[in-house]
Order: structure tokens, then C-alpha cells, then sequence
């Protein structure tokens, strides 16, 4: 699912995007095919149109997004520099941004059933390890910034871990399943994701398996 990768979306108002009957696509979370980020299904806006509070309720999506991950570390970091009152602070703000991103997705009408949510993650995460990620990594290594290619390369490969993972979970549900697993792992320094139980080292980025946490 996404620091954000979503662009602003400048499309004209009242202008249409390619999508399945009922639908449209609209630009920055939905990105028509070739375009960089992620993709999301927005069904039933207006006439399908690409109406103005369209535009302003992903771009107020992308911001509350981004807010929420850099407020999360920010109260870690103020944790960690002895100002736990303020590291409150900032989780709390933390807390609230996703509160609005939340009801941001649901007024876009971008959370689908299951299936339908699973589709659109396949896709968004393989457009990631693909197409997005190859790019700035060989951008990165081009200007020399050795962590930032590191940083692209780990989360390329978790993407394409995670692609494959929500295929195996899109199989299930079409068969009217659930996947077939107790307990999932992620690893907190790179991102991938383990069904079963941990690998006694991270494929991606090394770490011991003591390291992952079992997700809840």
C-alpha cells in the first residue's frame, strides 16, 4: 500500500480517465497507466468526471499521508531525546492524520472489496519494483548517493515480495479463502514481509531473525 510517491495530479477539471465501466481514474493516487505511483480504482465520482474536490481530496490524502509517517518519527526522535511530553505530541498528531486519510480514501470511494483492494495493490506494488524503484535506484548510483540506492534497493525487492504475497492472497480469496497462515513477520529495517515464520536472515537486508516482528 505507499512517502510519498503521489504526485499532485494536475489534470483539467471535467477531464476523463480510462477505467472500467462507472469508474475513473484520477491522476496522483490514480495514476493512468505509465504515469509514476501508485494506482487506485476510484468508483462512482460524479459523471465520472475529474471533478475539482476530486483533485483536492487526494492531494489532502497525500499530504495527511505523508504527515502521518513524518510525525511517527518525529515522536520517536523526540522520545529519544528526552522529550517524551512532545514525543506524545507528535504521535497523537500522528494519530490524527491517518484518522484523515482514512476518511479521505472512503469519500474518494477508493476502498473496494477485498478482491478488488488486492488487485489494485498487485498493481501498485509491481508498477514499484518494475518500473519505479529500478529508476531511482540507477539515478542514485549515477549521482553517487550510496544510501539512497541502498534505501531504493531495499524497498524495490520488499515491493516485489509484497506483489507476490498479495497474489497468493488474491488466489485465496477468489476460492473464498482465507491464507493458509498462522503468523506473519516484517522486518523493520527494509520492509519485507514473511509468511510462517521468520527466515533466520532477512533475504533483502540481513538482519538476524530476532530482529522481526510478528504483526498482529
Amino acid at each position: 500500500m505507499r512517502p510519498h510517491r503521489f504526485g499532485p495530479g494536475h489534470g483539467p477539471p471535467r477531464r476523463r480517465y480510462p477505467g472500467k465501466t462507472g469508474s475513473v481514474l484520477l491522476p496522483g493516487i490514480c495514476q493512468p497507466p505509465g504515469d509514476r505511483g501508485e494506482r487506485f480504482l476510484i468508483r462512482g465520482s460524479r459523471n465520472n468526471y475529474f471533478m475539482p474536490t476530486d483533485k483536492n481530496a487526494q492531494e489532502a490524502y497525500a499530504g495527511e499521508s505523508q504527515a502521518n509517517r513524518k510525525y511517527s518519527v518525529f515522536a520517536e526522535k523526540a522520545a529519544a531525546e528526552g522529550y517524551p511530553a512532545v514525543g506524545k505530541l507528535f504521535r497523537a498528531a500522528s494519530e490524527a492524520e491517518a484518522i484523515h486519510a482514512k476518511r479521505l480514501l472512503f469519500i474518494q470511494n477508493a476502498v473496494g472489496s477485498t478482491e478488488e483492494n488486492l488487485k489494485g495493490a498487485v498493481e501498485g506494488e509491481t508498477f514499484e519494483f518494475t518500473e519505479m524503484y529500478p529508476k531511482f535506484v540507477a539515478e542514485a548510483k549515477e549521482e553517487r548517493k550510496n544510501e539512497a540506492a541502498i534505501v531504493f534497493t531495499h524497498a524495490m525487492k520488499a515491493e516485489e515480495v509484497h506483489a507476490n504475497l498479495y497474489l497468493q492472497a488474491l488466489e485465496a480469496v477468489r476460492e473464498g479463502k482465507d491464507l493458509d497462515v498462522e503468523k506473519v513477520y516484517l522486518c523493520p529495517v527494509c520492509g519485507n514481509v514473511e509468511l510462517g515464520a521468520a527466515p533466520e536472515k532477512c533475504p533483502i537486508c540481513g538482519v538476524p531473525d530476532r530482529m522481526f516482528r510478528e504483526v498482529q
